[in-house]
């Protein structure tokens, strides 16, 4: 059986990109806790990345034309480590806040990208087959970052939790890197 890397590619695109996106979904009360904010300001930590991508999606189409596609994803995957990592240090709500404006930053040249690639590299029966299994890992990246975050803060705190989505993201970029061919 053959695999199709650039189906696993994007499907690690899309993982990687939603791992981060709405994680904080599961902690919202640990956070209100933690930091001392009523739990409704909490929330804000899931609106923070939603709005930078909504500022920023218009306008990643021509660093990736410039660029590449496939080296705007892989060094958007690596950037948006650094601030997932970052939360776990977090001693203040507003920084906490600050790093996921910064993890929106990177977010839409992941998947506006991830979604260009598609259009650009398929033909139109492939195009439906990859925008299908990139939707699949958008999904179960979504998925898994509330429940990864969710659980390892049950059993080890929200900072524990943080490190493992960045790990994560971490290896979904190698996946991109390793196996999405260059456009």
């Amino acid at each position: 059986m053959r695999i199709d890397t650039r189906a696993l590619g994007v499907a690690a695109a899309g993982f990687g990109c939603f791992i981060n996106l709405y994680s904080t979904q599961a902690i919202l009360p640990e956070l209100a806790q933690e930091f001392g904010v009523a739990l409704p300001h909490t929330g804000l930590t899931v609106m923070a990345p939603l709005l930078l991508v909504a500022l920023v999606a218009p306008f990643v189409g021509f660093l990736s034309d410039q660029r590449g596609r496939k080296a705007v994803i892989i060094a958007a995957l690596w950037l948006l480590v650094v601030p997932t990592a970052l939360l776990a240090l977090s001693s203040r709500f507003a920084q906490m806040v600050g790093l996921r404006f910064l993890q929106g930053l990177t977010l839409p040249f992941i998947f506006a990208v991830t979604v260009a690639y598609i259009g650009d590299e398929a033909t139109d029966a492939e195009n439906i087959r990859l925008a299908g299994i990139y939707s699949v890992g958008t999904i179960v990246g979504g998925f898994a970052g509330r429940f990864i975050l969710g659980h390892l803060t049950a059993a080890s705190g929200w900072r524990v939790g943080f490190l493992a989505l960045a790990a994560l993201t971490a290896v979904a970029g190698l996946v991109v890197m390793a196996v999405l061919p260059k456009e």
